[in-house]
């Protein structure tokens, strides 16, 4: 996925975009959790593992982080801690 394309995908589609690492544990507990949100809302779950460029582009500091996007309006989650809370409102 390069910035051309997520770039487009957050503004027209619903998405839940994660951006982990292989090696971060944080990432390996986030993950079961950003499927269930995903398919509790219908969105697609657009994968970024270690990707400099689109990091950088769309403010991602550290992982495990999502972006979740409703046709265009955006909201950052991260670090486990958001997440979790993130889920707990969408699951509970």
């Amino acid at each position: 996925m390069d910035k051309k394309l997520l770039t487009e995908a957050l503004k027209t589609k619903n998405t839940v975009t994660f951006f982990y690492a292989d090696w971060c544990g944080g990432c390996k507990v986030a993950h079961p959790m950003v499927q269930e949100i995903a398919e509790k809302l219908g969105f697609e779950i657009i994968p970024i593992n270690e990707n400099e460029e689109l990091e950088t582009a769309f403010a991602v500091d550290y992982y495990p982080h999502v972006i979740l996007s409703n046709k265009g309006k955006i909201k950052h989650y991260p670090g486990l801690h958001s997440i979790k809370e993130l889920h707990e409102s969408i699951i509970s």
